[in-house]
């Protein structure tokens, strides 16, 4: 309010050309908002996101959209496929390590909606298995399972 009264040219003039001025400046300065990268609006490039991710690949308008590998450091998963308005949708690959590097879960198969949709196969920690048909991420339909005893079940499941 004080700075008010002088107008804008003097206040200008004052924090540019003046020490006292710039120890106002270095004083009051207000906290900026970091500013993030956007994600390229078309073609191929690479984005970062704020929680560390990491995405690789095909953009429309500013969006995942045709094939891409998605990393997520944190969450310790991979995905390398086809995406889709930002979700996995087509045929993809998913890694899931656990803790200490291993590989925990992996799925090779089509996707919809960022759901495990359509036909793929897992593993789960080596052992257990299925290749099938998937409905939201679910065993649904024809399908064949393996257990970590090695017993088989090849029939139709229902989500």
């Amino acid at each position: 309010a004080e700075l008010a009264r002088f107008g804008l040219g003097f206040v200008q003039h004052w924090c540019a050309r003046t020490a006292s001025g710039q120890a106002w400046l270095q004083t009051h300065r207000l906290p900026a908002p970091e500013r993030r990268p956007r994600p390229p609006w078309e073609g191929v490039g690479m984005y970062k996101l704020a929680n560390g991710d990491e995405y690789r690949g095909e953009f429309k308008r500013s969006m995942r959209h045709g094939q891409g590998v998605y990393v997520s450091s944190k969450r310790r998963f991979h995905y390398d496929g086809q995406w889709y308005r930002n979700r996995r949708s087509g045929s993809g690959n998913l890694i899931v390590n656990g803790a200490g590097g291993e590989v925990v879960y992996t799925y090779d198969g089509q996707w919809h909606d960022d759901m495990r949709h359509g036909i793929g196969s897992c593993v789960y920690r080596g052992a257990e298995k299925y290749s099938g048909h998937w409905a939201r991420n679910q065993y649904h339909g024809e399908g064949t399972a393996v257990d970590a005893e090695g017993s088989v079940y090849e029939g139709e499941w229902q989500a």
